[in-house]
């Protein structure tokens, strides 16, 4: 009886190190909106476009929820590691969107006549098989280079432990985002820069010459 009680005590004790080690006061949770805010920005200037933009930016929620779900199936206690993750998924995941989005640009641009004929979704799956092998080789080497972290476990190293499961699990569920969810959004600013151009041309018909 004795020993169960020391043992009882032992674990209430680690529960509060960790508790008190993990605290989230000092945590400033705005810095994710800054991320994403200066990534907007720098996309927009890149691509030239407000909506583009809009669609690398929405593969960051997404990452997040698979950040959010390994840890709730895992039972890692999420902590300041887990915070860490969500910072530097804000910073990787757009990587993959960028590589897809300048390649399916390059495509509209390179051959007008044939990307009118063209489905935006057929044209970004098109983009997306030139530059599969590129997203994977990257997201792989960020996976590999985090296993380490988990060789001792969650009781050695806490805090690098949620940090590499966390992100992990994000950089892998951004690429279901990445083949499910960027299609759908694409014909959104497709449909309206062809609107654009079509007001555009009807504006030079109109002058004459």
């Amino acid at each position: 009886g004795a020993h169960r009680d020391l043992n009882r005590v032992d674990r209430r004790q680690r529960q509060m190190c960790i508790r008190d080690r993990y605290n989230d006061r000092g945590t400033q949770y705005w810095l994710i909106l800054l991320i994403v805010v200066i990534i907007f920005f720098t996309c927009s200037i890149l691509f030239e476009s407000l909506r583009q933009p809009l669609v690398i930016i929405s593969l960051i929620p997404i990452s997040f929820i698979g950040t959010f779900l390994t840890f709730y199936f895992s039972r890692i206690n999420f902590g300041t590691g887990g915070f860490a993750s969500l910072v530097l998924l804000s910073g990787l995941v757009v990587n993959a969107a960028i590589y897809v989005i300048n390649e399916y640009n390059a495509i509209r641009n390179n051959h007008p006549d044939r990307a009118k004929r063209i489905s935006p979704v057929r044209l970004y799956v098109k983009a997306y098989n030139h530059k599969i092998i590129a997203v994977l080789l990257t997201v792989l080497s960020t996976v590999l280079g985090l296993v380490p972290f988990l060789i001792d476990g969650p009781q050695a190293e806490a805090f690098w432990f949620s940090f590499a499961i966390g992100t992990m699990g994000g950089l892998l569920f951004s690429m279901i985002a990445l083949v499910f969810f960027m299609p759908i959004l694409m014909p959104l600013f497709h449909k309206h820069e062809i609107h654009c151009c079509n007001q555009t041309n009807k504006c030079s018909q109109m002058i004459p010459m």
